[in-house]
């Protein structure tokens, strides 16, 4: 088995083209083609036959295929192992988050990146989310994991999931018995309804939810009476469920409390998770792989909803279809 081709058969096998694999390897089709007509020549029996323009293994090519992907991954583990004892390999993630949620994940993804590529070092710029963009901007960071803010400028944005706003209210609200109990699926309220009630916000200045909160009150027509105004999502929440006030809260919030109840809204308004870089910044892998990590992490949090791209398509395709790259199990995020 000729080691420095075993990606080429992994290819092919995975793709089901030479064609494909071709592009995908860098490597001229006829070239491909001669490849795997020397290899089959060499154990005396076909590897793959012909289904439908697709090329399928056979027994013996799925026998290959499998010892060529252990022999691949043993490869990629001993280049990490060696790559760690280099000190100039060590490389920098800069990142901005938000200092609890965001740091929050970060910690969840770190130890996947650093298994990946040992040399990595982190250094976190912490603030909300005007802040974080502001960081990308003076290039404190090189990138922010956050929501989307549409008055922003000179950045580049890749919008990658999106969650649903809900309406927290305290349990003394005599709006609060028309809550369900089931908060997959919870009972609608009109914002208008509690037009009278006081509200505890997001700072809608410094960050999404806050200008989201906002422009829900104004299309409901709502001058509201604010008791408590916050960047710290958290200390906001808190002050709802201290009765203070009725306020908007992300579906993850959604704890069982003898202190709050949850309704969806009327209308329905959503912010979206993104990543932000600056105009022209080029991502490392090791940055796209940090992105990789989020889109299969969120996989299992139902409250997050996709957000289609090709270009988000292209990244998974790097980590998924290189045969070199370990595969990605048992990950998941708790935002």
């Amino acid at each position: 088995m000729n080691l420095s081709q075993t990606d080429y058969f992994i290819a092919i096998a995975r793709t089901g083209s030479l064609s494909a694999a071709a592009a995908q390897l860098g490597v001229s089709q006829p070239a491909l083609s001669k490849y795997l007509s020397g290899l089959e020549s060499l154990f005396g029996m076909p590897l793959f036959t012909r289904e439908k323009r697709r090329l399928k293994l056979t027994q013996a090519g799925r026998i290959y295929y499998n010892a060529s992907c252990r022999i691949s991954s043993a490869m990629q583990e001993t280049r990490s192992m060696i790559k760690a004892l280099s000190i100039t390999d060590k490389k920098e993630l800069s990142i901005a988050v938000s200092p609890h949620q965001g740091a929050q994940v970060m910690a969840q993804m770190y130890p996947q990146i650093k298994k990946q590529f040992p040399g990595i070092t982190l250094r976190l710029f912490e603030g909300y989310t005007r802040r974080l963009y502001q960081a990308v901007r003076s290039k404190k960071a090189d990138l922010a994991l956050t929501t989307v803010m549409e008055d922003e400028e000179n950045v580049n944005v890749i919008p990658m999931f999106e969650e649903d706003m809900l309406l927290a209210v305290p349990s003394y609200h005599n709006l609060a018995v028309l809550s369900s109990p089931d908060s997959d699926h919870l009972a609608v309220i009109d914002v208008r309804e509690l037009s009278d009630t006081p509200f505890v916000l997001m700072d809608e200045k410094n960050t999404t939810i806050g200008a989201l909160s906002r422009r829900i009150l104004e299309e409901a027509g709502i001058d509201p009476i604010v008791v408590y105004e916050s960047e710290n999502g958290f200390l906001v929440d808190a002050m709802i469920h201290a009765g203070a006030g009725v306020g908007f809260v992300p579906k993850h919030y959604v704890v069982p409390s003898r202190d709050v109840v949850y309704f969806a809204l009327k209308k329905n308004y959503r912010f979206v998770y993104c990543v932000v870089t600056r105009e022209g910044y080029h991502l490392s892998r090791e940055e796209r792989y940090l992105i990789y990590l989020q889109l299969k992490g969120k996989e299992h949090n139902p409250e997050l909803h996709d957000i289609h791209s090709e270009e988000l398509e292209k990244l998974a395709e790097e980590f998924e279809q290189d045969p070199s790259w370990p595969p990605l199990t048992e990950w998941r995020l708790n935002y």
